[in-house]
């Protein structure tokens, strides 16, 4: 298809190469984003870096195992909006609309998890369960942000809540890091 042509899933398709390559990547973003936040899980420890203290963990809270969904899923995002903005004419005020709700929506589901299983209901905290929250967490808020990208009809001042909300969370997220407030959200969890 060499002609620029609609499609039903809100992407201009300029060729089918760019839209495979866009689908993979797309498939393939969990995996991205848990290689990414295990890496990202240990940054701070490694260097003691205060720098890194704004997007990799400090401690063992669960709030601050937030940074390991958020980031990653904001990473990938807007990598993802620079690479195929252009080959697949991808609507900015869509795309960031559906940025924030993934990256937001990432954490805030792994919170629910956290608390549901691991307080509520007193299941042991153990490596494997967090593992696979995280990656349940990512796949959920990947597939409403893509839903929120390929169906929603926004407009581009969308685009000014989407960054706002954004820069909200990473403003209390690294706030936080430095001075967290005495709620059980910060308190470190013991396995």
């Amino acid at each position: 298809m060499d002609n620029f042509a609609q499609s039903a899933d809100n992407v201009a398709v300029s060729n089918d190469k760019a839209a495979k390559q866009f689908k993979w990547c797309f498939l393939t973003s969990v995996l991205l984003m848990v290689a990414f936040s295990a890496f990202q899980h240990f940054l701070y420890d490694w260097t003691h870096c205060p720098f890194f203290a704004l997007w990799s963990p400090t401690g063992e809270s669960p709030a601050e195992h937030g940074k390991l969904m958020f980031y990653p899923s904001l990473l990938w995002w807007v990598i993802m909006y620079f690479a195929f903005r252009k080959k697949l004419n991808l609507g900015a005020a869509n795309w960031f609309a559906a940025t924030a709700v993934a990256s937001i929506l990432s954490v805030s589901l792994l919170t629910m998890f956290y608390w549901t299983f691991f307080e509520a209901l007193a299941w042991p905290s153990k490596l494997p369960l967090h593992i696979m929250f995280e990656i349940i967490s990512f796949i959920i808020a990947q597939l409403i942000g893509y839903h929120i990208y390929t169906h929603a009809r926004l407009k581009k001042w969308s685009m000014i809540i989407s960054f706002a909300a954004i820069a909200a969370v990473i403003i209390t997220m690294a706030v936080c890091s430095f001075y967290p407030p005495n709620i059980p959200l910060y308190e470190i969890v013991t396995e």
